[in-house]
């Protein structure tokens, strides 16, 4: 798949370069994402059909604290989220963003991520003028005060937001899990109504929330990078 690895301020990035002014992917995921790339870009690659765009992966050290947009108690077990996606969406737009321009030439920039992951690729086009889109796979909207904080905000740039839940997730014994459905539908339904937003869609998928990551990653970007209204 030819990607280059490199550091950029103390964070890992895998990058595959496309052709001069095509659109950016960033995928943000962790270490053990990262070993999923080769399986998402030849999927996205074969649902494009051929049509460039420059990749970029980049992980973290501490998924529930650099992926979450604000602290938050948690929801099982003994890790909180203490909202340092706030340090990350500045490492994006500071240091990544103006690293790859030294050697990429991009205009559109599109952002992925899969649960909480997913859930800060949403969130940063809410509070970036950096974005033309996201993929929100998956995405842990569950997130306390989440709901509160979408009602409230609109994208800051005119972008299309592509969401997707497995059919089985809303079917979780935990309570608070399993509102996932629901909360996914409301804010599609908040995307629609978004002036902001040129497209939105939400695709729902066979199995539960680890079934087939990869191929939801690779449709969010065929979906993102097409054009396809619906």
């Amino acid at each position: 798949m030819d990607l280059i690895e490199k550091e950029v301020k103390g964070r890992r990035v895998l990058l595959r370069e496309g052709e001069k002014n095509a659109p950016l992917v960033l995928l943000a995921t962790s270490q053990k994402g990262l070993l999923q790339l080769p399986e998402i870009l030849q999927l996205a690659d074969e649902g494009l059909q051929g049509r460039s765009y420059h990749f970029a992966a980049f992980c973290c050290d501490s998924w529930d604290d650099d992926y979450s947009p604000w602290a938050a108690e948690a929801i099982s077990g003994e890790n909180s989220f203490s909202g340092k996606g706030t340090d990350t969406l500045a490492w994006i737009s500071e240091a990544l963003i103006a690293d790859l321009r030294r050697f990429l030439f991009f205009d559109d920039i599109f952002i992925v991520g899969y649960s909480l992951a997913g859930l800060f690729s949403l969130w940063a086009v809410y509070e970036s003028h950096l974005f033309s889109g996201c993929g929100c796979c998956s995405g842990s909207l569950w997130f306390s005060g989440w709901e509160s904080y979408a009602n409230a905000h609109q994208l800051l740039r005119q972008g299309r937001v592509y969401l997707s839940l497995g059919g089985k997730e809303e079917k979780s014994s935990d309570p608070i899990m399993a509102t996932i459905g629901a909360v996914t539908r409301r804010q599609a339904t908040l995307l629609a109504k978004d002036s902001s937003v040129t497209a939105s869609k939400l695709e729902m998928n066979p199995g539960g929330h680890f079934s087939a990551n990869e191929k939801r990653l690779a449709k969010a970007i065929v979906w993102l990078l097409s054009g396809n209204k619906m």
